[in-house]
């Protein structure tokens, strides 16, 4: 990380933009921008293209970190959503460090969040998620550290590395409730959506309807290759005989004595045909 010679600070209200004086190690930073050009463009407009590319070279350390130390997320598709998320914050830390009022929750755009369904699709667990997220800020507050460490007099130093840490602690616990939050909505959507699928693939099978194989295995999580004993019951009406939990027991009962009449006739290889609107 360099510094320009343009701006140099003279004042405890000159302290905050530091930042806007910073330069990318590599003149091809901007380029490496996962994120929309109109979102980059706009932080570019408000604290110059110097500031953004090094926080884009950041934000590059910080995905590779997590990989690194976090090899579950290595998987397509999450691995974009890491890529962009680290990007987001860093850009967007780096646009309200250069403020002198820091809001943390200004950090947290949209663009932050696509990990929770990547994740939730490809069955990478929350302990990963909220793991990456703590990674990803070691590495930042280390090179905030570094860069303020760099520049800022000494006098002005101390406070300056208290705004910082304070900044990049309430951002990882606000991040970190927030992830949670997501991550459950997405899969309780997307368990929801999944059950849907089996549902309708299940009623198209004992509807006698043509199912691919491949497809109904890949639905239903199961293999269809194999020998099955099953039991199907179709009731019209149900009646109660007592009070519900009675109910409930009585009908457990049935089931479980029909589970094992039906586990003795395993050597049984013939098919047999399931009454219709009949009930245990």
């Amino acid at each position: 990380m360099t510094f320009s010679d343009s701006q140099s600070p003279r004042s405890d209200a000159q302290r905050a933009t530091w930042i806007r004086t910073a330069q990318p190690a590599g003149s091809d930073a901007m380029s490496h921008s996962v994120l929309p050009e109109a979102y980059v463009a706009e932080l570019v407009g408000r604290v110059g293209p110097g500031p953004i590319g090094w926080a884009i070279e950041v934000a590059v350390g910080m995905a590779e970190s997590i990989l690194e130390a976090i090899p579950e997320l290595g998987v397509d598709g999450v691995v974009q959503a890491v890529r962009k998320g680290c990007e987001a914050v860093a850009i967007q830390f780096v646009a309200a460090l250069a403020e002198e009022h820091l809001e943390p929750s200004s950090v947290l755009t949209p663009e932050v969040f696509g990990g929770p369904a990547e994740a939730v699709i490809r069955g990478v667990g929350i302990e990963h998620i909220l793991r990456s997220i703590h990674v990803a800020h070691a590495y930042a507050h280390r090179r905030m550290v570094e860069a303020a460490c760099e520049f800022l007099e000494p006098e002005r130093r101390f406070a300056e590395l208290r705004r910082i840490s304070e900044a990049l602690f309430a951002i990882t616990d606000l991040l970190t409730a927030r992830m949670s939050i997501e991550f459950s909505r997405v899969q309780a959507a997307w368990l929801t959506s999944s059950a849907a699928m089996r549902m309708e693939v299940v009623e198209e099978i004992l509807s006698g309807a043509e199912v691919s194989l491949e497809r109904a295995a890949r639905v239903l999580n199961y293999d269809l290759k194999r020998r099955h004993t099953a039991l199907v019951v179709w009731a019209a009406e149900t009646a109660q005989v007592g009070p519900p939990e009675a109910n409930s027991v009585i009908g457990r009962g049935r089931l479980e004595r029909q589970g094992h009449l039906l586990a003795g006739m395993q050597t049984d290889s013939r098919a047999g045909d399931c009454p219709s609107k009949r009930s245990l």
